[in-house]
């Protein structure tokens, strides 16, 4: 849990590529980089006085197999425990190595409609998501990243489908105001024949158009930078106009770039890039972010912390700008806000959990102060889900039966939706609180003495 006070503070970190056979064993050549890393962040965790989570933007694997997530997930816990950040506080976006290419290339409706999702007009996109995703085979769309999806994505409840096709994660900033965080999806039509030029991807206004609200400011995610997508220039417009903050990778060259003072586009250098790649240069970030009042007006300040790979002393080091600073900080002029006086309790009702906007802020009263919990969300269902998912499918199917939750049409679904549905009927039976302890003794954690759904 975060220490700071006044700041949200994210690692970013992107294009990690675990690799099948190669990953967690003796000549793995990425291990010393990824210890490294270990040490590195831990020293910039104490120095920015804690962690609020860590952002992936793409590419967690190499070829989107199995052991690839297994081992990536195991990583990240081990990163998280020594950060002291909750292991669920995760927040990621496929990448085109997320994508089992092979899945396509044995199909020929994905083909097919890869090809006619990629058309010449970019006006036409839009019209071509709807209509596809209207389809009763729209969900065919996401096989590829089925492993990306149920091996990992999901227990962070990043999972995305034709019904779900963005993700959204709300933090409370300084002033009691939210950043919003997005995550998006641009391998819909990722396959071997990807590139920047003739054959480029694409998003859809769907997932790129955050909705404005009063006092919400965005972060986007998405692993292809907008010169990837047949629709860039209304991608890029939107995000300029409407996200404080945009992260990217893919590209595995580090650059920063401040559009109009109003949005800051943080293409990230990869952790794991390909060694043969000429420049091999490893880099990641850190996020520092609040609110500032300065003559009358409202600024969101983001400081960003580009660490580097130091080749001759084999270390993670600043990368420094000409002034010898570590960090570059800016500063965004934001809308007027003032916090709601009136005290909204916790519902803790997550009604629309598991859909694109079910991470809304349900944050204790306004009033009593908010400096306390910056960087934080009152959202327990996240840690439950994420423990309930990582459970040995047995010890999931008893809870569920001790409970009494399954139901016949329950069959077929996926992990993440049953879990969903485990959820609304574990409310509905005033059985919330016994979910929680049975799922936190079965995970072998420390939380039962900190169940929030008490009398629930």
């Amino acid at each position: 849990m975060i220490n700071n006070t006044s700041s949200l503070v994210l690692l970013h970190i992107s294009d990690i590529h675990f690799r099948k056979n190669v990953s967690g064993k003796v000549y793995d050549l990425d291990a010393d980089l990824r210890n490294m890393i270990e040490l590195d962040t831990k020293i910039m965790v104490k120095r920015l006085g804690g962690i609020s989570g860590i952002i992936i933007s793409g590419d967690i694997a190499f070829a989107g197999q199995q052991e690839e997530y297994i081992n990536a997930l195991g990583w990240l816990e081990k990163l998280c425990d020594s950060l002291d950040c909750s292991r669920d506080k995760v927040w990621c976006v496929p990448g085109n190595h997320d994508v089992d290419r092979s899945i396509v290339s044995r199909s020929i409706f994905l083909e097919n409609a890869h090809k006619s999702l990629r058309p010449q007009d970019p006006n036409d996109v839009d019209e071509l998501i709807g209509r596809y995703m209207q389809d009763e085979q729209a969900n065919d769309l996401y096989r590829p990243i089925e492993k990306y999806n149920q091996l990992f994505a999901e227990k962070f409840r990043c999972d995305i489908n034709s019904k779900k096709p963005y993700w959204e994660q709300d933090f409370l900033l300084n002033d009691g105001s939210t950043l919003r965080l997005r995550g998006t999806n641009s391998t819909l039509v990722s396959d071997s024949n990807d590139n920047d030029a003739t054959y480029k991807l694409i998003l859809g206004s769907y997932q790129a158009t955050p909705t404005k609200q009063s006092g919400v400011e965005y972060i986007v995610v998405c692993h292809h930078p907008p010169s990837w997508l047949i629709d860039q220039d209304q991608v890029e417009e939107t995000w300029n106009a409407r996200a404080r903050i945009q992260l990217f990778g893919h590209k595995h060259k580090q650059k920063i770039t401040f559009v109009d003072d109003r949005s800051i586009i943080l293409i990230a250098g990869a952790m794991h890039p390909d060694r043969r790649e000429p420049n091999w240069h490893p880099h990641y970030n850190f996020l520092e972010i609040s609110v500032e009042n300065q003559e009358n007006k409202r600024y969101l300040k983001v400081a960003v912390y580009p660490r580097t790979w130091n080749s001759s002393d084999k270390q993670f080091q600043g990368e420094y700008s000409p002034q010898g600073s570590d960090s570059r900080t800016y500063n965004i002029e934001i809308e007027p806000w003032e916090a709601e006086t009136d005290a909204k309790a916790n519902d803790n009702s997550y009604e629309n959990m598991g859909q694109p906007d079910m991470a809304k802020n349900n944050l204790e009263d306004n009033s009593k102060g908010v400096s306390s919990t910056v960087g934080q969300f009152m959202d327990p269902s996240r840690k439950l889900t994420y423990q309930y998912l990582s459970l040995p499918y047995h010890k999931r199917i008893l809870i569920a039966q001790q409970l009494e939750l399954i139901e016949d049409s329950d069959e077929g679904l996926r992990d993440s939706e049953l879990f969903v549905l485990y959820f609304q009927r574990a409310r509905d039976k005033k059985v919330l609180e016994q979910l929680w302890n049975n799922v936190s003794n079965a995970y072998g954690s420390n939380d039962i003495d900190q169940n929030p759904f008490q009398g629930r």
